[in-house]
């Protein structure tokens, strides 16, 4: 259960700052999870990682999310 209220609480979040933003013009809140979703990193046989080039709304998303790509590794 405290997971789950964790979860809910970052969702809030999330929602509040793409409707801040232009992206519910564009797009929906499930589609913007959709397209987040879609974000891969490959993992080496020696144990480095390296992420799948991002799209152009994927990259728009993390900025106004202020999350940046070294996160995501």
């Amino acid at each position: 259960m405290f997971v789950g209220f964790l979860a809910l609480i970052l969702r809030s979040e999330m929602l509040r700052r793409v409707k801040q933003s232009d992206l519910t013009k564009r797009f929906t809140f499930d589609k913007i999870l959709l397209e987040l979703k879609k974000i891969k990193s490959v993992t080496f046989s020696d144990s480095s990682k390296a992420l799948i080039p991002l799209t152009k709304v994927q990259k728009n998303i993390l900025s106004v999310l202020d999350t940046s790509t070294e996160m995501l590794n």
